[in-house]
């Protein structure tokens, strides 16, 4: 799994089963990464009182045309965009 964290999303490359819909895998991802953030930060829950972490919007999309290698260097050279943005403001 290759995951990285933008300023205000992030991008994840992960393998599921064929039989799981991206949209149940992307709910127990964001699900679990809440869980263990609120178990890990008991504080941050007091910021996000109704239990709600991530926002309801989600993107999935195959990368199934291109190779592994390809989507990793996509996330690079995306990160790299936006830390350069990041420092001209």
């Amino acid at each position: 799994m290759e995951i990285e964290v933008d300023v205000d999303h992030i991008h994840l490359i992960a393998s599921i089963p064929l039989t799981m819909a991206p949209s149940k895998a992307l709910n127990l991802i964001k699900g679990f990464s809440a869980y263990l953030l609120f178990k890990i930060v008991p504080n941050l829950r007091l910021r996000y009182r109704k239990g709600h972490l991530w926002s309801k919007g989600k993107f999935a999309a195959s990368v199934g045309h291109i190779t592994l290698e390809n989507a990793k260097k996509y996330l690079e050279e995306h990160h790299a965009k936006s830390i350069k943005g990041i420092s001209t403001l």
